[in-house]
């Protein structure tokens, strides 16, 4: 057997840094508490088959945001947290481009469906893209 030690760099190095270490008690108790969430999305999902939420509740941070420390890690996934949940939680999800704002920066929608309705998150997903307008590119150096 071998052992590939992985360093990392940068954000990363920080993201590590500031989260919490965990022994078997620690791991377990996290695992779950992973799971009471994962049964109460389930069964909020039996009645509401989709969540549309935004995939952001802050505007688009300037480049490199994450990269300024702990606290503006902590923001991010803060705002970001229907990403998080659906990460976390392994539920279908997918983000939909809706326009940008008055300062040229791309805004989204994200759907979230129950577990097992992947083809739910992209019917909906195509319904969105063909009500809204037609997208283009942004020139990232000229937003916000």
């Amino acid at each position: 057997m071998s052992i590939v030690w992985v360093t990392a760099s940068g954000s990363a190095s920080s993201c590590f840094r500031h989260a919490r270490r965990l022994d078997l008690d620690g791991y377990l108790e996290a695992l779950a508490r992973r799971h009471t969430i994962a049964s109460a999305w389930s069964q909020f999902t039996a009645h509401t088959h989709a969540v549309l939420g935004p995939v952001s509740t802050q505007p688009v941070p300037r480049v490199p945001f994450d990269l300024a420390g702990p606290d503006n890690t902590d923001e991010l996934w803060h705002a970001h947290r229907l990403v998080v949940t659906a990460n976390l939680l392994g539920l279908p999800a997918v983000s939909v481009p809706v326009g940008t704002t008055a300062g040229g920066l791309p805004q989204g929608v994200q759907i979230i469906a129950g577990r097992y309705h992947e083809a739910l998150c992209l019917r909906l997903a195509g319904i969105l893209e063909d009500a809204g307008p037609t997208l283009t590119p942004i020139d990232p150096r000229t937003a916000h």
